[in-house]
């Protein structure tokens, strides 16, 4: 990201990762017209655990507000 940000050249990255840096002009999205979507799993064991319920909900409410758009 650095030699992006040095204006050496271009880069393709995930928005998340740079969602700050494009809101403060620092980078520009050269291709804002395309996106490519990537589909993202949660995969746990099918155990009967309160432990993992609270994890697996914890993590798919926290990715549904990071990620949502």
């Amino acid at each position: 990201m650095g030699v992006v940000l040095a204006d050496w050249g271009a880069s393709v990255v995930p928005e998340l990762h740079v969602r700050n840096l494009l809101a403060g002009g620092q980078l520009q999205n050269l291709a804002h017209e395309r996106t490519l979507p990537v589909e993202l799993f949660w995969h746990c064991w099918n155990l009967d655990s309160v432990l993992l319920d609270n994890l697996t909900r914890a993590l798919a409410n926290a990715a549904s507000q990071v990620l949502a758009n």
